[in-house]
């Protein structure tokens, strides 16, 4: 749960008012990483609801509320249900695809989340890159455009990071 808080607070301080877009690069690889490695489903269930409930509480500091970003979070559970899925019909050593099929489970069920009873666009992944110099980005797909890329850096970075730790260790 400890890389869950991690992604958390770097996915916080990479929102607004912090503004520290460079860690959009990154911010979800701590996620990503406890995701691959967690085989229960309930330690999945609960990762992925702690991570989005502080992503929520972080960047909506302006406008929270309880009840509301609980009803928010029902959508989001199929997120964790979805990752247990595939990581059974996936070998664990194909960790680009897993890595690829996660990030898009946690584009759509982000989607789904976020425009459930009302619209937040401050919880969006993509948000930390609306006022960087990512965002003529923004051009190819709006916010949801900046949040693919955001997802997808996060995706080939995190495998890179994974690749070459267990290169070394082969090695």
């Amino acid at each position: 749960m400890l890389l869950v808080l991690f992604s958390s607070v770097l996915e916080i301080l990479a929102n607004p008012p912090f503004s520290l877009y460079f860690l959009s690069f990154v911010f979800l690889i701590p996620f990503f990483i406890f995701l691959l490695r967690e085989e229960k489903l309930w330690r999945l269930l609960w990762g992925s609801l702690l991570w989005k409930l502080l992503f929520l509480l972080g960047s909506l500091y302006y406008g929270f509320d309880f009840l509301l970003t609980f009803l928010k979070l029902l959508p989001f559970i199929g997120f964790p249900l979805f990752v247990f899925i595939i990581k059974k019909y996936i070998q664990k050593n194909n960790t680009l695809a897993l890595l690829l099929l996660i990030g898009i489970g946690l584009l759509l069920f982000d989607y789904v989340s976020n425009y459930v009873w009302l619209s937040f666009l401050a919880a969006n992944i993509g948000t930390s890159l609306a006022g960087s110099p990512f965002l003529g980005l923004a051009a190819f797909g709006g916010l949801w455009g900046l949040s693919i890329f955001t997802v997808f850096m996060n995706c080939f970075i995190a495998y890179a990071y994974l690749y070459l730790r267990y290169e070394t260790h082969k090695n």
